[in-house]
């Protein structure tokens, strides 16, 4: 860790929570954040914590959301969750100014022990930590079903954000650019457009609106868990939570989890995976009366829910890049990737042996 804190930390550490930090590093994991690891205190009562600097764009309602949502799983017992610390005043986050940026929102957190053995582009957790994380989808779905939400999250659940998502790729290809990313997703746009208009029909047809909601991770990747001794200890990132369709969610994780990124596979869903996931998370809620495990219903309607989730990354890969004026290169990959999973969703082969995997 660094030795020397920088000094608005200090000051938000002394004031906010009567806290010193004796050292500090930015976490470089996370694009949409700012995090750093602090050690505060004295030995022997030395402590890590984690501090999450929220993006510009948050609303204070999403943050009373994220923290409402995390406060009610750990008095259900879920203990693999960071917890926020509170202020000075007893609140669970505050507003700081940053040098050169304004003030920001932050929040302290409990810091999560185990290790950070994968990410969002390198998912291929060994099969038993995959099975884990599965089961432990499923009981963040049961715990939080009966949750009263306190908050909002600004961004609508994914039928009401499929429209919005088709009008912002068409917004933006029309002002690509000429740089590799732009070129390639300026030739992608119109067929990208398709598929959301077809995914869109497709979930009406089969009446998703209908389907099971829940509180939602809805970034649920094995980047997002801290493993030990072969256990998940650890999950965060809720900051991306809100009430949606659990299948959604589910069809999310599975995409995150069980498609590789490397050589000839590249963008291909392994199936063997797939499966694997979706027994463990309907095994975890075999016996909870009352979310349940998903039905026919829901099952049916995976394939089209999958499309729906690659079609939610490429929106925050093209929204992102565009944003932030990030690499092209690093971002070109995100969108082939992305793209390559569109079109194995697209093959009626590939869709029957989906079907067949999930059971």
């Amino acid at each position: 860790m660094d030795a020397q804190p920088p000094a608005f930390l200090q000051d938000l550490l002394r004031q906010e929570y009567g806290l010193q930090a004796r050292a500090a590093r930015r976490l470089e994991r996370g694009y949409v954040n700012v995090s750093y690891a602090l050690e505060v205190g004295e030995p022997p009562a030395r402590q890590r914590l984690f501090l999450r600097q929220y993006r510009e764009s948050i609303e204070r309602v999403e943050i009373d959301f994220e923290h409402a949502l995390i406060a009610h799983l750990k008095a259900k017992g879920l203990d693999v969750v960071a917890g926020p610390i509170p202020t000075r005043a007893g609140k669970t986050y505050t507003r700081w100014p940053v040098p050169g940026q304004g003030e920001r929102y932050f929040a302290l957190f409990e810091y999560l022990p185990g290790e950070d053995r994968y990410t969002w582009d390198n998912p291929l957790c060994r099969p038993q930590e995959l099975a884990a994380a599965a089961r432990l989808l499923g009981l963040f779905h049961a715990l939080g079903c009966d949750w009263e939400p306190r908050g909002r999250r600004a961004e609508p659940p994914i039928l009401e954000l499929l429209p919005q998502i088709g009008r912002a790729l068409a917004q933006h290809a029309a002002t690509a650019g000429d740089c590799p990313f732009g070129r390639y997703f300026r030739q992608c746009a119109p067929w990208l457009e398709r598929q959301v208009a077809g995914n869109l029909q497709a979930l009406r047809a089969r009446r998703a609106e209908a389907l099971p909601r829940c509180p939602i991770h809805c970034d649920y990747h094995p980047g997002n868990l801290k493993f030990q001794n072969g256990r998940i200890v650890g999950l965060f990132d809720f900051d991306w939570a809100k009430i949606d369709l659990r299948g959604f969610d589910v069809a999310l994780a599975a995409v995150y989890f069980c498609t590789p990124w490397q050589g000839a596979a590249d963008g291909q869903l392994d199936l063997e995976r797939v499966g694997l996931f979706i027994a463990s998370y309907q095994e975890q809620l075999s016996s909870d009366a009352a979310l349940g495990a998903m039905g026919p219903a829901e099952l049916a309607a995976m394939g089209e829910l999958m499309r729906a989730a690659v079609l939610y990354l490429v929106r925050w890969t093209v929204e992102d890049f565009y944003a932030t004026q990030a690499d092209p290169a690093e971002y070109l990959r995100y969108l082939r990737h992305a793209v390559r999973l569109l079109r194995w969703l697209a093959e009626g082969e590939n869709r029957a042996a989906l079907e067949r995997a999930i059971g």
